[in-house]
């Protein structure tokens, strides 16, 4: 197992001699695919660069690989979805699918709710995501509700108010 501190600082230093950090990135990805570390170190550095897509990407390939590393990968997701005021959707809708492979379901839904309201273009993938945690909880009132806004987003109103009707009864209490 790499360690990852050691690896972001190799990182910083061999990007302070003008080294081509990318490509050691990219080089320890291919070298030890099934490690988390490679890509939490990479994760760390584009967000140093402002780089949020590119870190969200790798941070949740590491929550993909699962084990020790998913738990520092979903902490680079919440952090980057969290530490600025303009984050792109895509950012909240890796974070929605690193929580629901977590198991974490109001996590789920509220990524879910961050990634459309930076905008509509993701509606269509967090209904997906929000199908499988209504598959996963039948009885989720707030995962209900997140995915009739998802629907309203793709002008689906007869799902959305499907879902918002599923919604009020399960939360009638």
């Amino acid at each position: 197992m790499l360690g990852s501190v050691a690896i972001t600082d190799l990182h910083r230093l061999l990007h302070a001699v003008g080294f081509d950090q990318d490509a050691f990135g990219e080089r320890l990805q291919r070298d030890f695919p099934d490690e988390p570390e490679p890509h939490i170190a990479r994760g760390a550095l584009y967000e140093g660069e402002a780089r949020l897509v590119p870190a969200a990407e790798a941070f949740a390939k590491a929550v993909e690989l699962k084990g020790a590393g998913a738990v520092s990968g979903l902490a680079g997701l919440q952090r980057l979805a969290s530490a600025r005021e303009r984050v792109p959707s895509e950012v909240h809708l890796m974070l929605l699918r690193a929580c629901r492979t977590c198991g974490l379901m109001n996590e789920s839904v509220a990524a879910a709710r961050d990634a459309l309201a930076q905008g509509g273009e993701v509606a269509a993938e967090v209904r997906s995501e929000l199908d499988h945690l209504v598959a996963a909880s039948p009885g989720n009132a707030a995962a209900r509700l997140g995915r009739a806004l998802a629907c309203i987003r793709m002008l689906d109103m007869e799902a959305a108010a499907a879902d918002l009707r599923d919604a009020l009864r399960l939360d009638a209490g």
